[in-house]
């Protein structure tokens, strides 16, 4: 993974207009895990990712979930 040079303040604006036009065009929680992660990956180098829909009565992770490049028993202790 390699590092990407700092982004200017206008790169970074076209960036986030990007992602919340994916977020928002998204037809399901998937799809808008997906766009957003997509844009995400293009700004942040990452090795993998979980997004999780959040109760907000508890704040306990709940459904939709998206895990991406984890790979079967990589997060057991």
């Amino acid at each position: 993974m390699t590092i990407p040079e700092t982004l200017s303040y206008d790169e970074l604006g076209r960036a986030r207009s990007r992602i919340i036009a994916a977020a928002q065009a998204a037809p399901t929680a998937q799809a808008l895990f997906s766009a957003v992660s997509t844009g995400l990956a293009d700004l942040v180098p990452v090795d993998a990712s979980g997004w999780f829909g959040v109760d907000p009565s508890t704040l306990l992770p709940s459904w939709p979930a998206r895990i991406e490049n984890v790979e079967v028993g990589q997060c057991e202790a």
